[in-house]
């Protein structure tokens, strides 16, 4: 029988005419008599053989004798992969094609396979339709399965996606194993995981787990958070609104931990995980509604007083909250605005005086990263208050003044918009006027530096309020003709600009005037 296919006789053509020309039970018998050759290249070609057999059209129903016979040969199949990983290919087709029919003898390989090493890609690939075919039949199986798929989760990411896709209601006691070894040196090779874990698991299953290795890893492994973010983001975008409202408690808890980065963190500050953790809580901000948010919202509010550090975080996600969503946050604004300009004002340096000697700038400080992101904030809410009910009286008198004690920095590139959209939000007359004025008065400055920064700020002022700046040209001429005679070159050269736009805006020549 072993004449049958010879070493030399490898040819397709001679596989096929095997494959379909043999009635069952003569196929069977090649097959087995080929096997029990233990010559490698015949090995070969018999695994083409039944790969062929198993994938090929077929012309009928096989009998159950014949899918009996084919079952049968899987021990032989296992044994040979041992020496010939191709076998493994041989056995997932035998899997897919029969493993729900006959999972009794797959279930008994996988036993047997738990007990080897998973060290090359046609086992994985055959333990992941092994898996994936058997689904439950694996769960007496399933604590071994986790710790060798966990043992090297990069390299297996595949098995332990099959597993969490296809038994995730019996991993929980599993899962602070998974989580922990997914995050350590979590990249974006085994982000599919975190996101099979984020979509497949239930919330009221998942988030205590995630809470309790949250803390964990605060202070173990700060990097494996993005793993923890990666996961509780997909979950809140998987999950509907009506179900993750019953989840906002344990949410919130969870949050808390991740924002406290910042302030917790004994290890280089990695920006990039904060980044994550206000983006994962923003998405969750979609999903509830005004009432169900604000405490939260307020709750974080009370949670940053603690810290400079914290308080950095809050407004960086209130920097965020309010560009994505833009007018809706005003909604919440009030409730933070009055700690808002407290935390701007303790932000403000003493003035330096030009001469000083500068140093080379340095990173930013945590007092800066914090004023850059409350700038940020009311840029956002001064811009957005379309209905201009939000800048009130009170909050612009109250926020004005700090904003124009900033001018004494060098760097205003966050103050500027913040600057110049506030008196289009307040829309009152009255309150553009005294803008224009206090804005104008700082202009006399003797630091150049000052002057510098309030000829900047007047020029996008003047260009954001448009013809409206025609009521405001007359208080503005004795400022504007002074700074046009500025002994600092930029100041003059910015003025000469304002001129420019203030010809465009009002559609008349500034000449006559100047």
């Amino acid at each position: 029988m072993a004449t049958f296919l010879s070493p030399r006789d490898t040819t397709s053509g001679t596989v096929t005419n095997i494959t379909s020309a043999t009635s069952p039970t003569l196929f069977i018998s090649v097959v087995k008599a080929l096997l029990g050759t233990e010559n490698p290249l015949i090995y070969e070609k018999t695994l083409q053989i039944l790969d062929l057999k198993l994938k090929g059209r077929q012309t009928g129903p096989w009998t159950t004798e014949f899918e009996e016979s084919l079952v049968g040969l899987s021990e032989n199949l296992f044994q040979i992969a041992v020496t010939l990983p191709g076998a493994w290919t041989t056995l997932e087709h035998l899997c897919r094609k029969l493993g729900e029919t006959y999972p009794d003898k797959f279930v008994g390989l996988l036993s047997e396979f738990l007990n080897t090493r998973l060290d090359n890609d046609k086992q994985r690939s055959w333990l992941c339709v092994t898996i994936e075919t058997l689904g439950v039949r694996c769960v007496p199986h399933i604590a071994p399965l986790v710790t060798m798929a966990t043992g090297d989760i990069v390299t297996n990411k595949d098995v332990i996606t099959s597993l969490i896709s296809t038994i995730p209601h019996f991993l929980s006691p599993q899962l602070p194993e998974i989580l922990l070894k997914l995050s350590v040196d979590y990249t974006e090779d085994v982000k599919v995981v975190a996101e099979a874990v984020g979509s497949r698991v239930a919330m009221r299953v998942l988030l205590p787990i995630v809470n309790t290795v949250t803390l964990e890893l605060l202070t173990t492994s700060p990097n494996g958070m993005l793993a923890i973010c990666d996961i509780l983001q997909t979950t809140i975008q998987s999950n509907a609104a009506k179900i993750i409202k019953d989840h906002v408690t344990m949410l919130s808890s969870i949050f808390m931990v991740l924002l406290g980065y910042r302030d917790n963190s004994t290890t280089r500050f990695d920006e990039h995980i904060e980044i994550k953790a206000v983006e994962c809580l923003t998405d969750l901000v979609y999903k509830l509604t005004e009432k169900e948010f604000l405490p939260l919202f307020v709750s974080l509010m009370e949670w940053s007083q603690s810290s400079v550090d914290r308080a950095t975080t809050f407004y960086h996600l209130t920097s965020v909250l309010s560009t994505k969503l833009q007018g809706i946050f005003l909604l919440f604004g009030g409730s933070i605005f009055n700690n808002l300009v407290d935390r701007l004002k303790l932000t403000v340096p003493p003035s330096i005086p030009d001469e000083s000697p500068r140093k080379k700038k340095k990173k930013a400080t945590p007092t800066e990263d914090l004023q850059q992101f409350i700038l940020q904030s009311l840029s956002n809410m001064f811009k957005y208050d379309q209905n201009h009910s939000f800048t009130t009286h009170d909050r612009f008198e109250m926020v004005l003044p700090v904003l124009l004690e900033i001018l004494n920095q060098d760097d205003i590139t966050h103050l500027i918009p913040a600057l110049s959209y506030l008196p289009l939000a307040a829309n009152s007359d009255r309150l553009c006027k005294q803008f224009n004025f206090q804005l104008l008065t700082l202009s006399k400055n003797l630091e150049s530096k000052v002057r510098r920064n309030v000829v900047e700020v007047y020029k996008e002022f003047v260009e954001k309020i448009g013809q409206e700046y025609t009521a405001l040209l007359p208080d503005s001429l004795p400022f504007i003709s002074e700074l046009l005679e500025d002994s600092d070159p930029q100041v003059e050269d910015t003025t000469h600009e304002i001129v420019k736009t203030i010809e465009k805006v009002t559609g008349e020549s500034m000449d006559q005037h100047l």
